[in-house]
């Protein structure tokens, strides 16, 4: 996304389907807790941060989040506009909805698990700091 932000002056962003973005550095955080921790405990588990979003207002919000940290030229105006998934063709089909459940993590783990917004600013922060 943070490409196409940089290449493109219009961007046109699924804005009916929605979902929670994962920081993989946020998941790779809980599985060494989960290891360290020596939890064991069978079955299936969904993580991700908290909190959902669209694919529009996730782009909206790397672009603003970029621009304030100097990934994105101050110069640089990229118009991000909402299509329907309808308008945006793909091979495989998409959930409208795709956000999991965590309560079986948190309660089985006793985790805090922050909302998707920090940890995007957490990853921009890092991939800015590296950049110069």
């Amino acid at each position: 996304m943070l490409i196409l932000l940089k290449e493109k002056g219009v961007l046109k962003v699924v804005g009916d389907q929605w979902g929670s973005p994962t920081y993989t550095m946020d998941l790779a955080g809980v599985i060494l807790k989960i290891i360290e921790d020596d939890a064991v405990s069978y079955g299936i588990y969904h993580f991700t941060n908290e909190g959902m979003t669209s694919w529009y207002e996730f782009a909206r919000a790397i672009y603003k989040k970029a621009k304030k940290l100097g990934l994105i030229g101050d110069n640089k105006k990229v118009e991000i506009q909402p299509i329907k998934t309808d308008d945006y063709p793909t091979a495989a089909g998409r959930p409208r909805y795709s956000v999991l459940s965590k309560e079986k993590i948190k309660k089985e783990f006793g985790l805090k698990i922050r909302d998707w917004d920090k940890a995007l600013e957490d990853f921009l922060r890092t991939l800015s700091l590296r950049t110069k």
